[in-house]
């Protein structure tokens, strides 16, 4: 890291910070001043939803305003560690990954499985796995109650928690252990991300980055929190210690977000929590409109449990720095409020003719562009790769799960809802009514405006057009946000990833064709390869997984053929009918070690067809191209490399994506016969770019 220009970033972000809630807090005092007598209730509703925009960037960036970016510390070795995966309805499928990523964790520990649903599947699952069973004779208080349950029969010093449907990494343990040396750490938290890329909450940009919508709070808010010794337990992908929990009775079941409540119950007696901004395990993210919804709702109704029953502000056991640390994320479902006034406010004026504010003239906007303009940077500065327009979009098709979620202020029995983990269903327009009403009434209101201008716009125009502007954005939102909603669909009941993975199919005994997989999961791929082949057809399909590789008979279920410029590629989706559950769990492992990394580095490799591209375009101006190997640094990260030019018989031109300065590697070259290794000796490299690819032209002296 480059610590002056980080230092200098730093510096400057407080500034720009500083200087926006400034001039806001100016802003708002002077708006104080502008209601509107005729209309002093509409005016106050309105400046109160500007106040609470105020209080809450105050609160966020007093949040964030020194996150902490904590290294890892070698583990003791010899802890006794518990890995806890609570599940009560979540299918073998989702349970065998995790499963599998747990009992695969590098430092030494043991796995318990915690079915609430004491389903004989289940328990046959763990019994085939190697894992420790565990199913409770009753069933209060949820998730708290599995977990509470699952501490009476275990005797671990720490105990790591994933969700049913979240995979670790291998060095998990290795990464966040250390930090408990200290002996007032209660818990280590990691950020909550997610594998499926296609969710709800995920968008591919235009520039080919992953946005994610829960990435401002984990990796932007709790590192801010961190700072301030106020960091969540997220009820996944931590580690809890024993004695802390057993301090406080263990997980708390007053509210129906245990998480966060007995992350307030430690902080009160004085424990102190980490935070490792590093992703080191992947779930499952809602796919659709509906379970997205939901998981929302029950995170809003717990938070506002929580607020009636332990105010963090008047929670004299908390630091002051951790009670303001805490306030913002329950103050967050008020934005609900907010919101509709927002949404709702510029209608009114249309429909009325009256304004919430005085006047907008010279006065108003010398005061408030700066303000929104200072709002903006701020904001941009702080979280240079958020999309604030994105968040709006998901902040209106949230707005009623928010107002809904305020009954859990006076509401005390709620019941613990899980998050679908797949749903195929897409949003029906009936579900969207909250935000099409937006659009609607705004469409009507100008309309209504527009033909009686004279009578009720004639002395107040900029009135009139600052709230067409409003009610147009406020629509756009709407529309596109609903539009999105309505397009989310599960195409599959299961993820695959997306990979440039090498494999033989037999097409007929003697015969063995080149085949590349481009998404992967243990029930089936897609499949590119130069042979025609029929649907409905079984073949047998060898897939080179890293140093290992599995037999598979398959079913060709659908095809497509493209035409390039000297042949044709067909494309297939083939579904797995033979597999061993040893070869799902080599698959398995195959995408959540390699094929998840790259999946993240290059996300548009998601995108439909788009790796067709990646894999097979034909530059004119190079003697030949084709996909022709594998190569590697360090014999484990296999990326994929062209044929360019072949010199003589061991001499030869690649286009490679991402070489290192290492002057030897191994190369697999891919053949009907099978893979065949090499080390190579790189001997010249000169940066290239094909096809809009970015790479490099290297050539390459193979040693037999």
């Amino acid at each position: 890291m480059d610590i002056t220009n980080s230092g200098f970033k730093k510096t400057r972000n407080h500034i720009i910070i500083s200087l926006s809630l400034l001039i806001t807090t100016y802003y708002i005092i002077w708006r104080a001043t502008t209601f509107n007598p005729d209309a002093l209730v509409f005016s106050v509703l309105l400046y109160a939803a500007e106040v609470y925009g105020w209080l809450a960037a105050l609160l966020f960036y007093f949040s964030i305003w020194n996150p902490t970016n904590r290294q890892s510390i070698p583990p003791k070795p010899g802890l006794k560690v518990d890995v806890f995966i609570p599940t009560l309805n979540e299918s073998t499928e989702i349970l065998r990954k995790t499963i599998l990523g747990c009992i695969n964790i590098a430092y030494p520990h043991k796995t318990y499985l915690l079915d609430d649903g004491n389903r004989a599947e289940v328990k046959a699952l763990a019994e085939e796995m190697g894992c420790n069973y565990i199913a409770r004779p009753h069933h209060t208080h949820a998730k708290a109650g599995n977990l509470n349950y699952a501490l009476t029969q275990t005797e671990g010093d720490f105990i790591a928690i994933f969700d049913a449907d979240h995979v670790p990494q291998v060095n998990f343990l290795d990464k966040l252990l250390g930090y408990f040396n200290d002996d007032q750490v209660a818990f280590v938290q990691s950020p909550q991300d997610f594998y499926n890329i296609d969710s709800f909450s995920h968008r591919i940009m235009k520039n080919d980055k992953l946005w994610s919508e829960q990435a401002l709070f984990h990796h932007v808010i709790q590192p801010g929190k961190d700072h301030w010794n106020a960091a969540f337990f997220c009820g996944t992908c931590g580690i809890m210690r024993r004695a802390a929990l057993m301090e406080i009775g263990g997980f708390a079941t007053e509210t129906v977000t245990e998480d966060l409540h007995t992350s307030m119950k430690l902080h009160s007696r004085k424990w102190k929590s980490v935070y490792h901004n590093e992703s080191l395990a992947y779930g499952i993210a809602p796919s659709t409109l509906g379970p997205y919804l939901k998981q929302w709702t029950r995170w809003g109704q717990g938070a506002m449990q929580i607020y009636r029953l332990e105010n963090p502000l008047f929670n004299n056991q908390l630091t002051i720095s951790q009670r303001i640390a805490y306030l913002p994320s329950m103050l967050t479902y008020m934005t609900g409020l907010q919101k509709l006034i927002f949404y709702f406010a510029p209608i009114v004026v249309l429909f009325t003719g009256i304004a919430p504010i005085k006047a907008i003239n010279v006065e108003f906007l010398m005061r408030f562009i700066p303000y929104l303009v200072f709002s903006l940077l701020a904001f941009k500065v702080s979280c240079p790769r958020y999309s604030l327009l994105l968040q709006e979009q998901y902040d209106v098709l949230k707005y009623l799960v928010f107002l809904k979620s305020l009954r859990g202020i006076v509401r005390r029995n709620i019941p613990f809802v899980t998050t679908q983990k797949s749903n195929n269903q897409a949003a029906k327009s009936s579900m969207l009514l909250a935000q099409l009403i937006i659009p609607i009434f705004s469409v009507i209101s100008i309309i209504y405006a527009v033909l009686n201008l004279e009578s009720v716009f004639a002395r107040s125009p900029l009135i009139l057009y600052t709230a067409i502007f409003w009610t147009c954005y406020n629509s756009f939102l709407s529309l596109t946000a609903t539009k999105f909603a309505l397009s989310k669909s599960e195409k599959r009941e299961n993820f695959r990833f997306p990979t440039i993975t090498p494999a033989l199919v037999s097409n007929k005994p003697s015969r063995r064709d080149i085949a590349i997989l481009t998404d992967l999961h243990e029930m089936g791929a897609s499949m590119f390869c130069f042979t025609e082949l029929d649907k409905d057809q079984i073949l047998k399909l060898r897939v080179f997984l890293g140093k290992e590789y599995v037999d598979i008979k398959i079913q060709i279920m659908n095809k497509e053929h493209y035409d390039l410029t000297e042949t044709k590629i067909y494309s297939y989706g083939v579904k797995f009918i033979s597999e061993t559950n040893a070869d799902k769990n080599k698959i398995i492992a195959y995408n959540f070690l390699y094929n998840i990394q790259a999946m993240f580095e290059n996300p548009r490799l998601s995108k439909k067809y788009d790796n067709l591209n990646y894999l097979f375009s034909k530059p004119l101006n190079l003697i030949s191209f084709n996909l022709f190997g594998f190569y590697s640094f360090n014999e484990n990260d296999m990326r994929p490399f062209y044929i360019v030019k072949i010199e003589d018989n061991n001499k030869m031109q690649l286009f490679i994506y991402q070489p290192n300065e290492h002057s030897k590697a191994i190369f697999q070259f891919f053949t009907n016969h099978g893979i065949i290794l090499y080390t190579g000796k790189i001997i010249s490299k000169e940066p290239k770019l094909l096809n809009n690819h970015n790479g490099f032209l290297i050539s390459v002296v193979l040693e037999t």
